[in-house]
């Protein structure tokens, strides 16, 4: 039951676990990993094969086959053009989490730092993930970043 739909029934949303187990985070962390590395195709593979990917910048959404790999090779871009450089990407832990069944939600604050034109820069954000099971594996099917905070 969502948080919108508990409130229109005035009832509490359904138990879930408090927080993802061990297989989701293998999937979370090995994506953040994955951005450190910077090869597409790594970030890629955690994804499910069609995906959606929601940033903030232009276009904004990718979606479809290889969504991962297109959104994180439009960012590489970006920042070369913007003349941003050293990204590094930490997780904070899990701030929100529900599963059901072979679908999860997972709200993961992240850290980035880096410079931009050769000055040391920080932002903060929360990275929305939806991820499926199939045979075992945890795919992220839906990535969603908002910005928190940032020093640029």
């Amino acid at each position: 039951m969502s948080f919108i739909a508990a409130l229109l029934l005035g009832s509490a949303a359904p138990a879930a676990a408090a927080y993802p187990d061990a297989a989701i985070m293998a999937t979370v962390h090995g994506v953040v990993a994955s951005l450190n590395v910077d090869k597409p195709n790594v970030v890629g593979g955690w994804f499910a094969p069609r995906s959606v990917v929601i940033d903030d910048f232009a276009p904004y959404s990718w979606s479809g086959l290889n969504a991962a790999v297109r959104w994180w090779t439009a960012l590489d871009t970006a920042n070369a053009k913007a003349g941003l450089a050293n990204l590094r990407i930490t997780a904070r832990p899990v701030t929100q989490f529900d599963v059901s069944a072979d679908i999860a939600y997972v709200v993961v604050p992240l850290d980035l730092s880096f410079t931009l034109k050769s000055k040391p820069q920080r932002q903060s954000g929360l990275w929305a993930l939806t991820l499926h099971r199939s045979g075992g594996r945890w795919a992220i099917v839906s990535a969603s970043w908002a910005l928190e905070s940032s020093t640029v």
